[in-house]
């Protein structure tokens, strides 16, 4: 089961530049408490002498790092893609159905079209407050399921072909669809790494990190440009990580301004649209 970490509520609350610094900052730490932790322990051993391990093992232990790392992060970013792709799909669904409503008497259709508009103006912002804090929104919307009873109050009207069954049909199968689009839409907003990975990545930067202080122990300046480069690599993919994870959260996050957008477009053009 899911477990996001204890401090990803305080991270989605910092300003992209500022959770890029943090990210930065966590590999610098990491890094100094390496390099104090190898230079206290050769202090102890009385060992002065340049490193003997081989310079190939820099590479044996970057290279897996590196290409773990790198997956996570794609994986990640897929997943922030996949949000994006679900809310453009959402926002077509929402057209559809707008569409559709048109259909209708224009009692009903002005009726249910006022409901779908509370969905996308006011629903939409209470659940991706949600959304935002890592929380599933259960069920149908309430303006989802009051269009849902007023489609089953249109059952006399289609018994006497005065709204035809092909009409309700399609506007039952946007609901559903629109119901399956906002239940994979909150599964994707929980994230993917958990404390176990976020683990395995620590640990792996601790041990590339560890290799690359003291292959070039005795060495300053080589030190200080390992160092750098291990800061800067690693830190923006921890980074890349951080901001993609949850992706209705932060600074970078998908918001329902498509929706609501091309809400806004057909309710110009269509007719009988409900002002």
């Amino acid at each position: 089961m899911y477990s996001a970490p204890f401090w990803y509520h305080w991270v989605y609350n910092l300003s992209e530049p500022a959770l890029y610094a943090a990210c930065l900052l966590a590999t610098t730490l990491l890094a100094l408490l390496v390099g104090l932790a190898l230079t206290a322990v050769r202090r102890y051993a009385g060992d002065r002498q340049a490193s003997s391990f081989p310079p190939g093992l820099v590479t044996a232990i970057a290279l897996p790092t590196s290409l773990v790392i790198g997956l996570m992060a794609s994986d990640v970013s897929r997943r922030y893609n996949e949000a994006q792709d679900n809310v453009m799909q959402e926002a077509r669904t929402v057209a559809t159905l707008q569409h559709a409503l048109t259909e209708l008497p224009a009692t009903a259709s002005a009726a249910l079209q006022e409901e779908l508009a509370h969905y996308v103006t006011q629903d939409l912002s209470r659940e991706w407050e949600q959304l935002q804090r890592a929380q599933v929104p259960l069920g149908l919307s309430p303006a989802l399921i009051r269009i849902g009873v007023g489609l089953a109050a249109l059952q006399p009207a289609r018994a006497t072909r005065v709204v035809g069954d092909g009409v309700v049909e399609n506007i039952q199968a946007q609901l559903r669809e629109l119901q399956r689009l906002r239940t994979q839409r909150s599964q994707l907003a929980l994230g993917k790494m958990d404390n176990p990975q976020w683990m395995i990545v620590a640990v792996l930067l601790l041990c590339c990190a560890a290799v690359m202080i003291e292959v070039t122990v005795h060495h300053r300046r080589n030190r200080i440009m390992a160092m750098t480069l291990f800061v800067f690599s690693y830190g923006s993919l921890v980074y890349m990580i951080a901001t993609n994870d949850r992706p209705f959260s932060g600074g970078v996050s998908v918001t329902p301004e498509p929706i609501a957008r091309i809400f806004t477009q057909q309710q110009a053009v269509l007719p009988n649209l409900s002002r």
